[in-house]
């Protein structure tokens, strides 16, 4: 099994703090945040992180680990609801029921006032979980009966072709356009892993290819840039173009850094329970902005991120104490392995 990889954890605590400053461009930063900037955050997204998790597996390469992996984040998704929770009993008590703790323990949130940023990113979670245990298991057949990665490209072409059906026809078979999406993007980045971008030149020429062929297809497809948003809800392929951006900027970056540790570093490794607290974060910062919002836009901005990051950051520290508290009790242990 190989090490973990220092220079993943960089790029995905980069991609965990980028969704923060996302989150806050497109919920409290709807009245202030002008569409070309929303529209320029999208660039580093969820599917960056698909493609790490999809390179991850790299590591392991066995299904069981990988269901033990997806089993340890639940819990911690469970642990992460008593925070969740605390504040609606502070702030919406008719809304701490039963019936809605057991809903979000499968990731269905009551419709809150105070926390609405947390069922409206918890979607990504829900879609994980699927794209995980499939491409896993396609990995996992297809490692069993091929020995050559180079083959493994055949499958890729096949989920992108599949992916291009679901988009312009609807969905192909059982599975939606969402799935088909980032399932493409997850075993990409399985298959990309070892690939390597020698030279700048031939990241620069990568990049200018992606970028005319996303020109080309904001020109000829009903959707322009200042509609990232809406490609993106559509899973639409301007948006899985306009998201090869930041991908194949870290395929070049991941054999170039030499940073060992860093902050970041801190970020990459726990960026799931960043991504849990980040919904809360995003959440209470409407309340900070009716301080600022006389305050020029361009000033709103900075403030209001750094207020989420920080409010994030003290709840993950809160989260994992939390975690290492629950996950030494016996029985949990004995179900779920701490990573």
């Amino acid at each position: 099994m190989k090490r973990r990889d220092n220079n993943i954890d960089l790029m995905r605590g980069i991609a965990a703090i980028w969704i923060i400053f996302i989150h806050t461009c497109f919920w409290s930063g709807e009245i202030y945040v002008p569409i070309w900037l929303k529209s320029l955050s999208l660039i580093i997204d969820v599917p960056l992180f698909i493609f790490i998790s999809g390179m991850t597996f790299n590591f392991s390469k066995s299904l069981l680990k990988s269901l033990k992996g997806l089993c340890n984040i639940w819990l911690k998704y469970v642990i992460f609801l008593i925070i969740y929770y605390v504040f609606i009993f502070c702030f919406e008590k008719n809304l701490f029921t039963l019936k809605n703790i057991i809903a979000s323990l499968f990731f269905k949130f009551p419709n809150t006032k105070v926390l609405k940023v947390v069922n409206g990113s918890f979607w990504f979670i829900f879609m994980y979980f699927i794209v995980t245990i499939l491409s896993n298991t396609i990995i996992c057949i297809y490692n069993k009966y091929n020995r050559n990665l180079n083959n493994f490209k055949y499958i890729l072409i096949t989920f992108f072709l599949f992916y291009g059906i679901s988009l312009y026809r609807q969905n192909f078979l059982f599975l939606n356009t969402e799935i088909l999406m980032y399932n493409f993007i997850y075993l990409l980045g399985y298959y990309l892993y070892n690939y390597k971008i020698p030279k700048f030149r031939n990241y620069l020429f990568l990049i200018v290819l992606n970028i005319l062929i996303l020109i080309l297809l904001l020109f000829y497809n009903d959707l322009n840039f200042l509609d990232m948003q809406v490609a993106k809800s559509q899973f639409h392929i301007n948006y899985l173009f306009y998201s090869f951006i930041s991908i194949i900027t870290f395929t070049y970056l991941k054999d170039k850094i030499k940073l060992k540790k860093t902050p970041l570093h801190w970020v990459g490794k726990n960026a799931i329970s960043f991504y849990f607290c980040q919904g809360i974060g995003s959440s209470l910062i409407y309340y900070l902005y009716k301080y600022i919002k006389n305050w020029h836009g361009i000033i709103k901005l900075p403030i209001m991120f750094t207020a989420n990051l920080i409010i994030t950051i003290i709840l993950v520290l809160i989260l994992n104490i939390l975690i290492k508290i629950i996950t030494k009790i016996k029985p949990i242990n004995l179900i779920v392995k701490k990573d």
